[in-house]
């Protein structure tokens, strides 16, 4: 859990979801994020938040604001294979 964070002004930065067992769908990579601040935030490529095969993100009570990205997604991008 990341909780009552403030990200801010960071350049190429990312969180990646990505699961190390991908087969075992009842055990997911989990990631709850409530009550932070993301903003001025540059990740470039992908989005600030990547979920990849067998991962679930959960963002609860959490602002975005003035976040770009010059590729796909800004804030979440789901990649599954």
């Amino acid at each position: 859990m990341i909780s009552t964070t403030v990200f801010s002004e960071n350049y190429k930065g990312q969180i990646h979801l990505g699961a190390g067992d991908v087969g075992n769908t009842e055990v997911p990579l989990q990631l709850e994020v409530r009550d932070c601040n993301f903003t001025g935030n540059y990740p470039l490529i992908d989005a600030l938040f990547k979920v990849s095969t067998n991962a679930k993100l959960f963002i609860y009570h959490t602002l975005f604001e003035n976040n770009y990205s010059m590729s796909r997604g800004g804030i979440i991008l789901a990649d599954y294979q």
